[in-house]
């Protein structure tokens, strides 16, 4: 089968297999570019990506610190106003006897609370006294200090060398909780820094740090995520799912191992799996801002940019057929009408009423094959040819030479006839017998019974 496929290829005529070769030319450079523009393309997707996945993080994590560092200014203003701490220090007696008073001081820590309302990100301040107005009565603005003592993030707070902690959503007992980021910041006694009078609260929606994280999300399967120093998720983008926290801690785990600055990213292996991945710390907080995607969705990025051009290719390579059959068949014009030529030379071409009549054509190969079959008929004929007058130029010099000799032999046979009778019958003489003798030998060397030398 395979001969015969050999067999079959090598008897195509001439513009197709140019036709054949100009398609082969052009699906191999298609493949070979197509090759190389991938791998480069790879890289410079990796490259751009690493670029894209270390702006994405040091931007959106300077908008959470911006966040961040708004709310904790505002708790220190609040920390250190006068009238909050004037009524977190307001002797309980004062009220017992006075309600009218508690509900005055109550006006004036709402308005207070009122006007620091003007950061749009914090949704509500919440105060804890250990004195003052709560030890009459708490409300929506303040509690007493003592109601939330047995409370963890209490403890937290009380026992924490820090002035404030962010807690992550749901870890305060308030109803909305869940749906809050919290910052408690600590109101420490002007007669001992030690001493904890009170606390200030102040609820961040969740929301607010997802439309950031959402922002830096730059290619869908990018995923953004902010934990705690507990290894809690504090916020992520849109596109998390509790089924990624454990792949986005083992790689947030990864990068730190695998020594990658701060605000920078690189490669990250967690199992089987790539990801280009980067962490940074939050200042004024105890936040990290991790960024991951996996490597083969960054690949393929890469690779759309690839199919459009195959893609391209495979539209333009049967519209350039046509092209390259025609390009075939008009390089080959000549050849094919000098084929044409040459069959009327075969050995088969005979003259028919004064045309020359075409033999049939060789099917044992391409026009090629034909004009070196054609040429060799040709040359075979011309040594037949040379070889036929060669040997008709011998027989005419034979004739010619015999003819002239049936020419030369009666003149001489007649003149010494002639002069035999002249001297005989002038001088009857005995010349006369020698020169009969003479004349007989002439003839008999003469004739030489046919042969070409004498």
């Amino acid at each position: 089968m395979k001969w015969r496929g050999k067999k079959q290829l090598r008897n195509l005529g001439i513009r197709f297999k140019l036709t054949l070769v100009f398609m082969l030319m052009l699906s191999t450079m298609a493949g070979i570019f197509s090759l190389v523009n991938l791998e480069l393309n790879n890289r410079e997707t990796a490259a751009q990506a690493l670029y894209t996945t270390a702006q994405a993080l040091r931007q959106t994590a300077s908008f959470v610190e911006n966040k961040c560092s708004a709310v904790i200014d505002i708790l220190d203003i609040m920390a250190a106003n006068e009238t909050i701490l004037e009524l977190i220090t307001e002797p309980v007696g004062g009220y017992e006897n006075n309600l009218s008073k508690w509900w005055a001081d109550a006006g004036k820590l709402n308005t207070v609370l009122f006007n620091m309302r003007s950061n749009k990100d914090i949704s509500r301040f919440h105060l804890y006294f250990a004195s003052g107005l709560s030890r009459i009565s708490s409300n929506r603005d303040f509690t007493l200090l003592d109601e939330v003592a047995g409370e963890s993030w209490y403890r937290e707070i009380i026992d924490g060398q820090s002035g404030y902690l962010w807690y992550a959503p749901g870890r305060l007992s308030n109803p909305d909780s869940a749906n809050m980021v919290t910052a408690v910041r600590k109101m420490p006694s002007a007669d001992s820094l030690r001493s904890v009078i009170g606390l200030i609260r102040a609820d961040m929606p969740v929301s607010t740090l997802q439309d950031i994280l959402d922002q830096g999300q730059y290619a869908p399967s990018a995923t953004l995520m902010l934990t705690n120093s507990q290894g809690e998720v504090v916020c992520t983008s849109v596109n998390f799912h509790r089924i990624d926290e454990a792949v986005a801690k083992s790689i947030l785990l990864e990068a730190e191992t695998s020594g990658l600055a701060q605000g920078e990213c690189g490669k990250v292996m967690v199992g089987d799996i790539g990801y280009l991945a980067g962490t940074r710390t939050i200042r004024r907080s105890d936040w990290t801002l991790t960024v991951y995607i996996p490597s083969k969705d960054v690949l393929a990025l890469g690779t759309q940019t690839q199919k459009r051009i195959l893609f391209i290719f495979l539209i333009m390579a049967p519209l350039s057929l046509p092209l390259a059959f025609w390009a075939a068949q008009s390089s080959t014009n000549r050849i094919r009408h000098l084929a044409d030529r040459m069959r009327t030379f075969g050995t088969d071409g005979v003259l028919l009423n004064g045309n020359r009549k075409h033999r049939k054509q060789n099917n044992a190969g391409d026009e090629i094959d034909e004009l070196e079959s054609d040429y060799q008929d040709m040359m075979r004929r011309i040594d037949a040819l040379l070889e036929d007058k060669y040997s008709l130029g011998r027989e005419n010099k034979n004739l010619e030479l015999k003819a002239l000799q049936a020419q030369i032999n009666p003149h001489f046979l007649y003149n010494t006839l002639d002069l035999i009778n002249m001297m005989g019958l002038k001088h009857n003489r005995p010349e006369i017998t020698s020169l009969v003798k003479a004349m007989a030998a002439f003839y008999r060397l003469s004739l030489g019974k046919g042969e070409d030398i004498v």
